[in-house]
């Protein structure tokens, strides 16, 4: 009897401690990668609020803004490889500062823009310079959580997107008030003092970011040993991967091509809000010239997103379904950006950019957990990379698309409409390859 008990209380004790100690990491990692991240987004995206005045300021365009947003994703996305081969080389640990700092310096080193050919260009630095920090912390993550555990770390981020918008508006239009402050406009003190907390947690990140398990302060040696024990039994048990062969003829499948058709209808309406909104709220407000109102109506739709988007993942995560979550998502976020494009009152286009945040940013998540789902194992690696670096494309032509609209019709109502229209598409691409649902 004592030889079949001390066993079992051994194991059980093995993964207390573990579960203890991946607590720890939680605790201690992903509330500091997401900071990290909401930084990141929140340096992509002041760029709209800063157009309420730089555009005026730098005679640009709706359009030529819009080019100003693709140069930023065209470089974010070429260099997305080359960043994760220098990671793999030095470490994550130490190109995740680095990057920061750079992107940093590339943000505010857009103070000096003059026109929009210099605006481009810094565009497309922090294109660059930002490109591998998504991939690089879901990469060291994945060094210290087990996979148990990383859907719920991983959720954290995309909580970061709204987080970012929400926080980022009426901090944008707060900074924006300083303008005349030492003969600088508030647009170049936005991008100065947003720019500055990547420069100085680029500083202290490479403290606050241990290389391995083993080198973690707040670890004790048994939750070392626990983790690392987990850590390698989850390495050793990996399935070989299949030939290359079956991988390339299911990336070269209609399955994957229509996952990727319904991502760049989703990533069309997550770059409208990335890009546009402010400028929208603006709009709806009566071309307001008051700052802070702007910042504050602007955070009002990821406010709502983030609330409900916490309730439907658990839901969806909780029955097994995605395809009907995302497919309910996507109409209700197209409902949203119709009732914006339609309606008259500012209370209900409000109301239509909530719904349509809440089924871009709710539906992220589930999206993604879909295409895992449809993907067979070995070919879940490269298919989630074919069908981001397929959808992104639509963040290449979709602000040039919406901004020469806006330019020919003098409002954003044909780009609200165009926006609405993929959604409603991405619709029918889910309900086309939807899933059966997980068995819980």
């Amino acid at each position: 009897m004592t030889e079949q008990v001390l066993p079992a209380m051994t194991t059980s004790a093995t993964n207390s401690g573990a579960e203890n100690a991946v607590s720890k990491a939680l605790a201690r990692l992903v509330p500091l990668c997401m900071l990290i991240y909401v930084i990141a987004f929140i340096d992509r995206t002041n760029i709209g609020f800063a157009a309420l005045h730089m555009n005026r300021d730098l005679g640009l365009s709706a359009a030529m803004f819009g080019i100003a947003n693709t140069a930023y994703y065209f470089s974010y996305a070429a260099f997305q490889v080359p960043s994760n081969i220098v990671l793999e080389r030095i470490g994550a640990h130490r190109w995740i500062p680095i990057i920061m700092f750079v992107w940093g310096l590339v943000s505010a080193a857009t103070v000096f823009a003059d026109g929009p050919y210099t605006l481009y260009t810094t565009r497309f630095l922090l294109g660059i310079a930002e490109a591998g920090i998504m991939p690089g912390i879901l990469f060291y993550l994945g060094l210290w959580i087990p996979k148990a555990y990383r859907a719920r770390a991983n959720a954290i981020f995309l909580a970061a997107l709204p987080v970012s918008l929400m926080v980022g508006s009426p901090l944008s239009a707060a900074i924006m008030q300083m303008d005349g402050a030492w003969g600088l406009s508030g647009w170049r003190w936005l991008f100065i003092i947003e720019a500055a907390p990547a420069i100085l947690l680029a500083v202290f990140a490479r403290r606050l970011l241990p290389a391995t398990v083993e080198e973690a302060p707040w670890l004790t040696a048994g939750d070392k040993i626990d983790l690392r024990r987990r850590l390698d039994a989850e390495k050793a048990a990996a399935q070989p991967a299949t030939k290359s062969k079956t991988v390339w003829k299911e990336m070269l499948g209609s399955k994957v091509l229509i996952l990727s058709g319904t991502y760049f209808c989703l990533a069309a309406s997550l770059n409208m809000l990335a890009v546009w909104l402010p400028q929208i709220v603006r709009e709806l407000l009566g071309d307001t010239t008051q700052l802070m109102t702007i910042g504050l109506t602007s955070a009002i739709p990821p406010l709502a997103a983030l609330i409900v988007m916490a309730f439907v993942t658990a839901n969806s995560d909780r029955t097994g379904d995605r395809a009907w979550h995302t497919i309910v998502l996507f109409a209700v976020g197209t409902l949203g950006w119709v009732l914006t494009a339609t309606a008259t009152s500012p209370v209900l286009r409000l109301i239509g950019l909530s719904l349509a945040a809440i089924g871009t940013y709710a539906s992220f998540g589930i999206f993604f957990a879909m295409v895992s789902q449809l993907l067979s194992l070995a070919g879940q690696a490269a298919g989630l990379a074919t069908v981001s670096s397929l959808g992104l494309i639509s963040t290449l032509v979709s602000p040039i698309i919406v901004g020469n609209l806006k330019d020919m019709t003098n409002n954003f109502t044909a780009g609200l409409w165009y926006t609405a229209t993929l959604f409603l598409v991405g619709c029918f691409l889910v309900y086309s390859v939807r899933p059966k649902k997980e068995a819980h």
